[in-house]
């Protein structure tokens, strides 16, 4: 039988190579790779689409999926190597309809931590995203009928000269960007390209690039770039004196899943209040209202949404902070609560197991000295998929729990509550189902709003009963959404008309705060990591020895972020820095002790 591959080289190697069984593999491999790309680039942007290096390195890519093909081996070993791509694809474009971004590398070992969001995900699947699988196995089918009736040897030193030379070509373009890396961070903080790496560079290429990337220790130019962005923000803040407030002695924080400030005195069917609770509580004369804060998650989610809003940080974009670095140092809300009264009693109530998104150890990290997870309720009303327990049993449970001595009255407290109801697919029972909404809308989007009308009723008994104690005098409420819920779906549901009547363009979640020290509304954005500075200032935490990475909405200073500056542009990578070399480490605790109030 002839071989199916040889190593000559010489004028007719050229010809071989295109007519060759390995050349015909690579076409197949190359549709598979640009179905994938077209397919997530129709969930993003096809911006990407319009680099020359999109088609330069999937063509390398291809060239290497063929490897088997090439070197002779039997057709089901190509057939299990392309499929075992067109998985990865897969589960990436999953991910990015979710979360709007590639799996990171390091993720891709914490699989089992997503067994809980399961439904989030796979609920994200379109039936054309099998069009890469099955150019997969219509090649491997042709190129075996091919190959049986007459085999096309590969000659192999010619096709690694071929890959040799697109890598070539593939590396001078990424240089004239200032090579990968600076050029996928560039991307990842512009408004419309922060989804093409994966597309330009391919996904394997993507990940590699920010493996390589990654530094045991920081070098002493990065650090100079952090004291000056770090100086520069304290300028900042100095333009906004410390103001003489007293704050509130005890804090509780509800962060509402996936909730958008577009609900918030919205009407289904022209006349169906979606929200009729939290309406009541934002036009109320103690409520300071701001419905416009820009979601800053990243792929962690709801414990990206913690980090932002309590700890005043921008998270990284090539991990999830609380896997990668849960043992850092934080300054916290919780932390300046206790460095302002050490009798403050610190607690977090979740639904969660201890382990997601090593929540255990980000409340240790946060100094919440208390921590109510999923063993400690009873599952009487379960909603979601997986079922846990529902809004309003976890609300109710939790004022019985604080009643029953978990918070004494007069006790200085910092109380941190997540809901769960409110993640997608955002799928409620008809028994709790408290509004029928029948309108034209996207189907999912009416399971939205029904989910989030279930939501703010469940609020109510929590809310009440904040308002019914001795001391609501001295307690500020925190309503927030952790982070925006339609991912790839609100460009699609913009273009219909009826969703369009309620939905907003921008991925914006809503700040509810109650018996706060400033009452109206402020209407100019803000984004997430300026909610720690907005509460640190009306709690008068502000001479907390971490200001954070953002500035209090009352500041006149303050920017909008989709209108930032180089300095707010430059945030998110600074903010990885000092995550990932625990630059906070030795931060002093009172270093903003002796600023006199003005």
């Amino acid at each position: 039988m002839k071989k199916k591959y040889d190593l000559t080289l010489n004028k007719g190697s050229w010809k071989r190579l295109f007519r060759s069984d390995g050349f015909m593999a690579a076409l197949g491999g190359f549709a598979m790779v640009i179905s994938w790309s077209m397919l997530w680039s129709w969930s993003t942007t096809f911006r990407g689409m319009s680099f020359p290096e999109v088609y330069i390195n999937t063509a390398i890519l291809a060239l290497l999926l063929a490897l088997p093909t090439a070197l002779g081996a039997r057709r089901w070993v190509q057939l299990v190597v392309w499929l075992t791509f067109a998985a990865i694809l897969e589960a990436n474009l999953m991910y990015c309809r979710t979360y709007l971004s590639w799996i990171p590398l390091s993720s891709y070992m914490l699989a089992g931590n997503l067994s809980d969001f399961t439904a989030s995900i796979t609920d994200s699947v379109r039936w054309c995203d099998s069009i890469p699988a099955i150019i997969a196995i219509a090649s491997s089918i042709m190129i075996g009928r091919r190959s049986k009736e007459h085999p096309h040897p590969t000659p192999l030193t010619a096709l690694f000269i071929l890959i040799g030379a697109l890598t070539a070509v593939s590396a001078a373009f990424a240089l004239g960007r200032g090579g990968i890396n600076s050029h996928i961070e560039t991307m990842r903080g512009s408004c419309y390209y922060s989804t093409t790496p994966p597309v330009i560079y391919t996904v394997p290429a993507t990940l590699l690039a920010g493996s390589f990337s990654a530094e045991d220790s920081i070098t002493p130019a990065a650090r100079q770039r952090v004291a000056a962005w770090r100086a520069r923000q304290s300028e900042l803040d100095a333009g906004y004196p410390i103001a003489e407030r007293e704050g509130r002695r005890n804090l509780v924080v509800i962060f509402c899943e996936s909730l958008e400030s577009w609900l918030i005195g919205a009407k289904a069917d022209g006349d169906k209040t979606i929200t009729p609770y939290l309406n009541s509580l934002v036009t109320d004369s103690t409520t300071l209202y701001i419905p416009h804060v820009l979601s800053q998650a990243g792929t962690g989610r709801s414990i990206d949404g913690q980090l932002l809003m309590l700890a005043g940080m921008m998270p990284l974009d090539d991990a999830v902070w609380s896997m990668r670095y849960p043992d850092h140092t934080y300054h916290s809300i919780p932390e300046a609560m206790h460095r302002r009264n050490a009798d403050t009693r610190t607690m977090l109530l979740t639904i969660d197991k201890p382990i997601t998104w090593n929540q255990s150890l980000v409340a240790k990290a946060f100094e919440i000295d208390t921590m109510l997870s999923r063993d400690c309720w009873e599952m009487t009303e379960m909603v979601g998929n997986p079922a846990k327990l529902s809004d309003g049993a976890f609300m109710t449970q939790s004022v019985d729990k604080l009643k029953g001595g978990l918070w004494p009255e007069g006790q200085p407290a910092y109380i941190h509550l997540v809901t769960y109801s409110g993640h997608n697919p955002f799928r409620l029972q008809k028994e709790l189902q408290g509004i029928d909404i029948k309108g034209d809308y996207p189907e999912r989007m009416r399971d939205y709003m029904t989910m989030a009308n279930y939501t703010d009723r469940s609020l109510r008994p929590m809310i009440e009963y904040l308002k019914s104690r001795p001391d609501w005098d001295s307690t500020m409420v925190v309503i927030v959404g952790d982070h925006e819920a339609l991912g790839t779906n609100r460009a699609e549901w913009l273009s219909i008309p009826e969703a369009a009547a309620l939905l907003k363009p921008e991925a914006e979640v809503p700040l509810i705060i109650l018996n706060s020290p400033v009452h109206g509304r402020i209407d100019k954005q803000i984004g997430q990591v300026d909610v720690y500075s907005t509460i640190t200032d009306l709690m008068g935490l502000r001479r907390h020895a971490w200001t954070g990475m953002g500035q209090s909405a009352l500041s006149p200073s303050h920017a909008e972020p989709q209108k930032g500056d180089e300095h707010q542009r430059e945030a998110r990578k600074i903010s990885s820095d000092i995550i990932k070399f625990d630059l906070l480490k030795d931060n002093n605790h009172d270093h903003n002790s002796t600023r006199k109030p003005e």
